[in-house]
Parts: structure tokens; C-alpha cells; sequence
């Protein structure tokens, strides 16, 4: 609780321990855990922050004298006064039920963790870097993992933003090529071989499914979503880009402009992973202004010291 003062009530031994930086509290499921912790309380925090999953019962409390301590500062209403960390003996959870503690295998152990974690996740309602698939289209969030306590070295999942908005520019030109193409062909104008044409329309045509059937379905959950559930729609992003640049290839006719258009894609996505793979390696760490020349959009969530120099 750092620099914060502890505050103890006089005539009440019930208490809620809340976080000043999260504005959630410290909270108890009433559940023990398995054999492999000890069967001890399961202790978490919650942002909801009212109710007897919060509370908790002190006994036997006893305070050092506090030397200097005026009697103004003491009164008989049941008043808070600052005091020093109390010897706290006995705390239990006010609503704990009792359960029967069983040794539990390997295997049951796992299943037992992997369920409390989907039901953990199933019952988010709300997150501060959570974010919507449309969101992870464009890039407008990002999601910090961690920040140094000392410096402005962090973790933060950026991506390249520079190769994920020209894919997205790429696939958005996509269907008016492919509706041109078909056009042409019903006509009888055969702009490609058979062989190629066969060959660009399947592989770009499976990418596309791919990306579509790793973003599609989670714009129908309701349940809070953060940025790495895209992350597997993103190789084939980057597979398509690389199939629609070469049909520009076989297209062109211009060495130069092929050559050109290589270079240019190149420094492009270059340029992007220098700026970024400070967050996606934790190092080096950047100074403040450098982690502010970094904020692209508005809705990023960059980390930085204000004690830090520039």
C-alpha cells in the first residue's frame, strides 16, 4: 500500500482492502484451492467492489502504542485514525463455506485449473485495454503487458502497424480486382493463363476465408476481447499481401516499377518494425519523448514514467 496510510476504526472489525491505483478489492471466492496450493482460500481482486465478497473479519487486533498520538485525534464516534501495521492473528473470510479438502492427480489438478480460468475469462465484463475486432483491423488499441519499475522499457503488443493498415489497404482493393477479372472472363477476355489464374484466385481466395473465420466469429461475443485474440488472424494477413504482390509481379511488365515497388514495401515494413520492436522486445528502453513520438492513435496505450527524463 506504499506511501499510503493504513486507517483502523475503532469500534468495527469488518474491513474492506481495496487497491488506490485499480479501484478494486481485495475479494475471496470462498473456495479453497487444490492440494497443489495448499488448499488455501482462494484470494483475488474485484472491480465490483460492494458486497460480502469483499469484506473481511479481523481477530484479535492489537496496536502498538503510538507515541505523540494527541487525544483530539481520538474520539468515541467510531472514528479512522492512521495507525501502524497492526499484529493481525486469525483472519478469516466472513462467508467462507466449509469445504472438504480432497488430494487431487495431476490430470485433475490441470482440468481444474484450465476450467477456473475459462470461467475467469467467461465472466469479464469490462477491462481497460480490452478491445473489438474492428479495433484490431485498423490497430486503433494496443494492450500492455508490462512496464519496468526504473525505466520506460516495456512490453506492449503494437504489432507492425505499418504491414498490418497496407494489408488491410491491399485486401480492401481486392474485390474490385476480382470483380474485374470475372467480368473480363464472361466476356471471353482472358487476362491470365489458366494455370496463374487458377492458382491467384484459390490462394488468395483461401488466405481471405482464413483471416475471415479467425476475425468473423468474435464480433458476435459479448464477452470482453483484447487484442492477442487476433493474432492468429494475422499470418494470413501478411500471406495475402505477400500473394496479391506477386500477381503484381507476374502483371507488371516493367522490371523498374516491380523493382521499385519491392524497395518500397520493404523500407515501408522495415521502418515500422524499427519504430515498434522496442514493445515487442522490452528493450531498449525508450525516454518519454520517444515512447510519445510512438502514439499513432489516440486510443494507444503506451506506458511511460513521468519521472523519467526526456
Amino acid at each position: 500500500m506504499g506511501e499510503y496510510p493504513i486507517y483502523w476504526s475503532n469500534d468495527e472489525v469488518v474491513l474492506r482492502i481495496t487497491h488506490i491505483q485499480s479501484s478494486q478489492a481485495l475479494s475471496a471466492t470462498g473456495e479453497r484451492l487444490p492440494e497443489w496450493a495448499f488448499g488455501q482460500i482462494e484470494v483475488t481482486t474485484n472491480r465490483v467492489t460492494e458486497g460480502g465478497h469483499t469484506k473481511w473479519k479481523i481477530e484479535n487486533l492489537s496496536v502498538p502504542h503510538i507515541d505523540g498520538l494527541a487525544e483530539d485525534d481520538i474520539s468515541d464516534g467510531g472514528s479512522l485514525h492512521p495507525a501502524p501495521p497492526p499484529v493481525m492473528e486469525n483472519v478469516e473470510y466472513i462467508e467462507q463455506d466449509s469445504l472438504i479438502r480432497r488430494v487431487m492427480s495431476f490430470f485433475e489438478s490441470y482440468a481444474d485449473l484450465q476450467a477456473r480460468m475459462f470461467n475467469a475469462h467467461g465472466s469479464l465484463s469490462e477491462h481497460t485495454f480490452s478491445s473489438r475486432p474492428l479495433e484490431w483491423v485498423w490497430l486503433t488499441k494496443t494492450l500492455p503487458y508490462w512496464l519496468d519499475d526504473h525505466s520506460n522499457a516495456q512490453v506492449t503488443l503494437v504489432g507492425n502497424p505499418m504491414l498490418w493498415w497496407l494489408a488491410n489497404y491491399v485486401m480492401i482493393t481486392y474485390p474490385i480486382i476480382m470483380s474485374l477479372y470475372v467480368v473480363r472472363r464472361q466476356r471471353l477476355i482472358f487476362d491470365l493463363p489458366q494455370g496463374e489464374w487458377q492458382q491467384w484466385w484459390v490462394g488468395s481466395a483461401v488466405l481471405l476465408a482464413g483471416w475471415l473465420l479467425h476475425l468473423v466469429p468474435y464480433m458476435s461475443v459479448s464477452r470482453v476481447l483484447f487484442l492477442h485474440h487476433y493474432l492468429p488472424a494475422v499470418p494470413f494477413l501478411c500471406m495475402f499481401l505477400a500473394v496479391m504482390l506477386e500477381h503484381f509481379t507476374y502483371y507488371c511488365t516493367y522490371p523498374r516499377i516491380n523493382l521499385l515497388a519491392h524497395v518500397a514495401i520493404v523500407t515501408v515494413v522495415l521502418y515500422g518494425f524499427i519504430m515498434f520492436f522496442p514493445f515487442a522486445y522490452g528493450y531498449p528502453a525508450l525516454s518519454n519523448d520517444q515512447v510519445l513520438s510512438r502514439q499513432w492513435q489516440p486510443l494507444w496505450h503506451l506506458l511511460y514514467h513521468r519521472t523519467v527524463g526526456p
